[in-house]
């Protein structure tokens, strides 16, 4: 139960916290929870400057994957994948069935290094609209930019996710370096 001022209490759905190195299709599934998705779009589109510079080339072309990703019948995160033409070898369909990244091992290409960034922000109209929220809503936005092992770009990944529904964890290993002067 959750009170909210002005509605009373409701019965909200437990939240889902993931490795921040894991897909959310292969955590919900494997966290035995009912990942479910609808895709909003699936279309070339002519690359920008901005992603020839994160990814270090310059295609003339990528393909914008727009994504709902639903918990069951909760919508959790909305899904926007820029991913090199010649990797997607599958489907609207297909991705509607598996996630991104399952599809993407399937074909062979594994997301192996990259770089994520974490920021928090109110939802858009659009956003409140696609996950139901009521505005203002905050989100946490990720910016994930994904290579394969040889060190080319597969995909970059723009998710933002209910700051109440959704949360990320890490965990390091070695130790964390301190600067002198900051001691």
């Amino acid at each position: 139960m959750v009170k909210h001022r002005g509605i009373g209490n409701v019965v909200a759905p437990e939240p889902v916290s993931r490795d921040i190195t894991v897909s959310p299709y292969d955590h919900l599934h494997a966290a035995g929870r009912n990942p479910r998705t609808q895709v909003l779009a699936f279309e070339e589109v002519p690359a920008d400057e901005v992603l020839a510079e994160a990814w270090g080339t310059a295609p003339a072309t990528v393909i914008h994957i727009r994504r709902l990703r639903f918990d069951g019948d909760t919508p959790i995160a909305v899904l926007d994948n820029l991913v090199m033409p010649e990797l997607v070898r599958f489907s609207a369909a297909d991705l509607e069935r598996t996630g991104l990244y399952v599809l993407l091992r399937a074909a062979g290409v594994t997301v192996t290094n990259g770089k994520l960034s974490l920021h928090a922000r109110a939802a858009t109209k659009q956003e409140a609209q696609l996950l139901g929220l009521r505005r203002p809503a905050c989100m946490l936005e990720q910016l994930r930019d994904g290579f394969a092992a040889d060190g080319s770009p597969v995909e970059r990944g723009h998710h933002v996710y209910p700051g109440g529904r959704y949360s990320f964890e890490a965990v390091f290993s070695g130790g964390v370096t301190v600067p002198a002067d900051r001691r």
